[in-house]
């Protein structure tokens, strides 16, 4: 998946509502996903919460 690849993004969204393959990881959020791609120190998140993309 590359940056602007609009599709791509639409697929992934689609597994994740669906839980198939990545999708089922993906769906249990940030704090499990980072567990299981062994990348703990990397992943942001506050008490396991994603922050916003952005503030209204």
């Amino acid at each position: 998946m590359s940056f602007g690849d609009a599709e791509a993004a639409a697929v992934l969204l689609r597994l994740i509502s669906d839980r198939k393959d990545l999708g089922e990881t993906l769906s249990k959020g940030i704090r499990h996903a980072a567990r299981v791609f062994s990348m703990e120190d990397q992943a942001v998140h506050v008490k396991g919460m994603e922050p916003m993309a952005y503030i209204i």
